[in-house]
């Protein structure tokens, strides 16, 4: 009967802890259901919450990312028109001046034609037009013109006799470009040719700029582009505001040097028959001449 009992107190004792433990645990379980989650449930939430953050990040990486491509796009828009300007603002064009220091010429007839640079190359030679000039006058040519194109000048009294030749160069900025006649045009058919950078178009040649300066001298049909002024009187060819004669001609590099050289020839000729029909007859013949007026500007690119 005693062991009885004492199985019976051991049994009760085990049901008294289970009990407890139920007591002591439930509250933190009903915690748990309340809250509506299981420590699974928890585990599950920081995982989605992880997730989101990486897709957030994610947004705001894309986010950033396409904002910088958008300031790229815009930084190369901006280089962009900036070259456009710069490429606006390398147009050039050139002013023209005629003198005769002695006075015994009142006007001539300028004949210009143009031969445009293409790479290794010039175009055939193209006419622009016949201009009367008094003497001192200027005008500016302007449009259709780039950095290495050449220039032709063929002078003409009004007799329509042939007074000299020049060529020159286009420069990298507009170009201040005279011409001067002895006063004996006919007896010396010697022309000086003085040009430079004009970058302000004001119509002198800039201070402090490489001046070219040279001569040349017709002959029948031709020209001779001369190494300096030692065989005629110098002196009939200064003209207040330029620089001082010099002995020695100044031409630039691609006039002493390469295929398309001319100094050092002995004779080039003017008036080939593969030129234009306009360029091998006398001014007015097919073309009329335009008279010039002071401060006048002509558009080169206009003309055939």
């Amino acid at each position: 009967m005693k062991y009885i009992n004492q199985s019976k107190f051991t049994l009760l004792s085990k049901f008294v802890i289970a009990a407890s433990s139920v007591a002591i645990f439930s509250p933190i379980a009903s915690a748990y259901v309340t809250l509506g989650f299981s420590p699974i449930i928890s585990q599950t939430y920081d995982n989605s919450r992880e997730q989101q953050i990486l897709v957030d990040n994610q947004v705001q990486i894309k986010t950033h990312t396409t904002i910088q491509q958008q300031n790229i796009t815009r930084k190369n828009r901006t280089q962009v028109n900036t070259s456009s300007v710069s490429l606006k603002a390398q147009k050039i064009g050139l002013s023209l001046a005629i003198w005769e220091p002695s006075g015994n010429l009142s006007q001539v007839i300028a004949r210009v034609s143009i031969k445009s640079k293409r790479e290794n190359d010039y175009l055939k030679e193209r006419f622009v037009g016949d201009y009367k000039y008094k003497i001192k006058q200027k005008a500016k040519f302007v449009k259709g013109l780039k950095a290495s194109d050449r220039i032709v000048v063929r002078l003409y009294d009004l007799q329509n006799r042939f007074l000299g030749y020049s060529e020159f160069e286009c420069l990298s900025k507009n170009t201040a470009v005279n011409l001067i006649l002895s006063g004996k045009p006919l007896e010396y058919r010697v022309l000086r040719t003085v040009y430079g950078i004009d970058a302000n178009q004001d119509g002198a040649i800039d201070a402090r700029t490489t001046t070219y300066d040279y001569f040349t001298q017709v002959s029948k049909q031709g020209v001779i582009f001369l190494s300096g002024s030692q065989t005629f009187q110098a002196n009939q060819f200064q003209v207040e505001g330029l620089s001082k004669v010099p002995a020695t001609s100044v031409y630039p590099a691609s006039f002493t040097q390469g295929e398309f050289a001319l100094v050092r020839q002995s004779f080039i000729t003017v008036f080939s028959s593969d030129l234009p029909k306009v360029l091998q007859v006398t001014p007015g013949s097919l073309v009329q001449v335009t008279q010039i007026s002071d401060n006048s500007s002509y558009d080169i690119s206009q003309r055939d």
